[in-house]
C-alpha cells in the first residue's frame, strides 16, 4: 500500500509524512479481515490517485489539453473510490436495504401510513 502513496520529488520529512497520512487512513478504515484490508488499501491508493491528478491539473504547466486529461482522470477515479466504497460498506453489512410489499389490505375507512 506505501508503494501507492506518492513520495517522487519529497523530501525525507514530506515522504515521511505520506506514509504517515496513508498508515493513518488505513487505522481510520479499520478492516477487521483481509478482504476489507485489500479494499482499504485500494481505497488509500485511489484517493491518493485522485490527489495527484488534481494536483497536476492545477499546475500551469501543460495547458489546457493536460489540465482536462488530469481533471478526467480524477473524476473516473473518483467515481472508482465511491464504487470501492460502497462495496466496502455492502461488504461491512451497511449497505442500502430494500423491502418490497407485495399485497397491503386497507378496509374501507381505515387509514394506513406507509414510512
Amino acid at each position: 500500500m506505501l508503494d501507492a502513496v506518492r513520495t517522487k520529488q519529497l523530501s525525507p520529512y514530506e515522504q515521511a509524512e505520506q506514509r504517515r497520512a496513508a498508515l493513518a487512513g488505513l487505522a481510520g478504515i479499520a478492516p477487521k479481515d483481509p478482504l476489507e484490508a485489500m479494499m482499504a488499501a485500494q481505497l488509500i491508493a485511489c484517493h491518493n490517485a485522485v490527489m495527484e491528478c488534481h494536483r497536476r491539473a492545477m499546475r500551469d504547466e501543460g495547458g489546457h489539453q493536460h489540465r482536462q486529461e488530469n481533471l478526467s482522470q480524477a473524476n473516473k477515479l473518483s467515481r472508482t473510490y465511491a464504487t470501492l466504497l460502497e462495496a466496502l460498506n455492502r461488504h461491512r453489512g451497511k449497505g442500502m436495504q430494500k423491502m418490497i410489499v407485495e399485497h397491503v389490505n386497507i378496509a374501507p375507512g381505515a387509514q394506513a401510513v406507509v414510512g
